[in-house]
């Protein structure tokens, strides 16, 4: 049966992980064993994937049905970018010199999130959604979130 759509939604759920991660290694293969690092965990009703410090990969795969492997891909290497770039040992550190607060973890992910959607746009990589870029946030692009 075909899909009309694109999406990973004729795939069971159980494989639609493995079908983007697949695309990911395609498109960045030099972050190959960083994603193969992370370990899924499943997150009904998330809306999409996230990423704990102890890479535990949260899974939400009906959502992963909703987007195309290219998408599903794009929104893999976009939590193994929060890893690389080690953005929860960050924020630990600027709350550690007084210069964030616990409560700033929404702005600060916010912040993280347009580090690297600036970067996976211009490597031409799908994501799906609204995404928070630095225009969306009315920055320059190409900083740091800090």
């Amino acid at each position: 049966m075909t899909n009309p759509s694109g999406t990973l939604a004729n795939l069971p759920p159980e494989q639609r992980l493995s079908a983007a991660r697949m695309k990911a290694y395609g498109y960045m293969p030099y972050f190959t064993m960083g994603i193969q690092s992370l370990i899924p965990h499943p997150a009904p009703g998330m809306g999409t994937l996230g990423v704990t410090q102890g890479n535990h990969l949260l899974v939400d795969y009906e959502a992963l049905g909703a987007w195309t492997a290219a998408e599903a891909a794009g929104v893999v290497l976009h939590e193994w970018m929060h890893r690389f770039s080690k953005h929860a040992e960050r924020f630990l550190k600027l709350i550690a010199n007084g210069i964030a607060e616990p409560g700033d973890a929404e702005d600060w992910n916010a912040a993280c999130d347009a580090e690297i959607n600036c970067s996976l746009i211009e490597a031409n990589i799908p994501l799906p959604g609204d995404l928070v870029t630095p225009a969306s946030l009315n920055m320059p692009p190409h900083r740091l979130a800090e």
